[in-house]
């Protein structure tokens, strides 16, 4: 038994499989370090090898869990609920969420991997069956899903000033740059959302943290035109408000493959040209962790 609530998650739709009254859960295993391989090499002449980093690999959950029913009905419902939650034939991933007792959201997302099974050594003993299955999860960090974001706003100047908004902005004319030191709380990296919202020119976002620069050098929004930049892992894509592709308006040096927030604070500068009171630069996302 375990202290907190275990949901599982299909689209808007939720099932709680530890309210000890319909379902209890006996075992949980994959809530901690996720299964991880080192990167090495070897010279020809080398005693050892040398490390050179790891990866994360995917995480498999399994869950074993106990059906409880008053009836018949009630013990066969139980079982095609279960099933139509961890159906393979949804395109939708299934998250598992955790609920801690003060509170805390700790979700995942996967896909059935094994069972449920219904072992019939197990099963239909005044209507309670004893049953497990695996979820993969292909990303294998939690996060908390209330998502994240800091707006920062501004509005053209006449000469050099601190405009008093959500984060400050110095505007020297119609420039803008700005330093905001963004507190991530999670413990393990995430690669945000960023909405650039014009007017402005040459926009560029760096993450001083981890040496990372986002840079649109030569390319102006207008009034009202936005780009959404997703950095995720395949996606890294930049969308213009028309659903066009523009992810050559970066520049050379930027670095979409690998920009991201890193655990504790990240300085951000923030700037631009040609910034008006609509001008506005979002940013998005999850706070991730290892393990529960």
């Amino acid at each position: 038994m375990i202290s907190g609530t275990v949901e599982i998650l299909r689209g808007t739709e939720s099932l709680n499989i530890g309210d000890l009254v319909n379902y209890a859960i006996q075992d949980l295993e994959g809530f901690g370090m996720p299964p991880l391989h080192r990167i090495t090499e070897r010279g020809p002449l080398q005693h050892g090898e040398s490390d050179r980093g790891y990866r994360l690999d995917p995480r498999l959950i399994q869950v074993v869990l106990a059906i409880r029913a008053a009836s018949w009905a009630a013990f066969y419902a139980r079982r095609r609920e279960l099933l139509y939650y961890l159906s393979p034939a949804s395109d939708a991933a299934v998250s598992l969420r955790f609920t801690q007792p003060d509170g805390t959201i700790r979700q995942i997302d996967g896909y059935a991997m094994d069972g449920p099974d219904f072992p019939k050594k197990d099963a239909r003993l005044y209507q309670v069956q004893k049953l497990s299955f695996r979820l993969k999860c292909p990303d294998p960090a939690w996060y908390d899903p209330e998502r994240q974001s800091l707006r920062i706003v501004g509005g053209g100047g006449g000469s050099g000033f601190a405009f008093p908004m959500d984060v400050p902005w110095t505007f020297g004319g119609t420039s803008v740059d700005t330093d905001i030191a963004l507190d991530y709380d999670g413990d393990w990296l995430e690669y945000p959302e960023i909405v650039i919202t014009g007017p402005i020119a040459d926009a560029k976002i760096i993450n001083e943290t981890t040496g990372e620069t986002l840079d649109f050098d030569g390319d102006t929004l207008a009034d009202g035109e936005y780009y959404t930049i997703d950095l995720r892992y395949g996606y890294k894509t930049v969308i213009d408000d028309g659903g066009v592709n523009q992810i050559a308006k970066l520049s050379a040096d930027s670095d979409l493959a690998t920009w991201h927030l890193a655990p504790g604070v990240n300085n951000l500068n923030l700037s631009g040209a040609s910034a008006g009171e609509n001008t506005s630069i979002v940013l998005r996302w999850y706070n991730r962790y290892l393990g529960v």
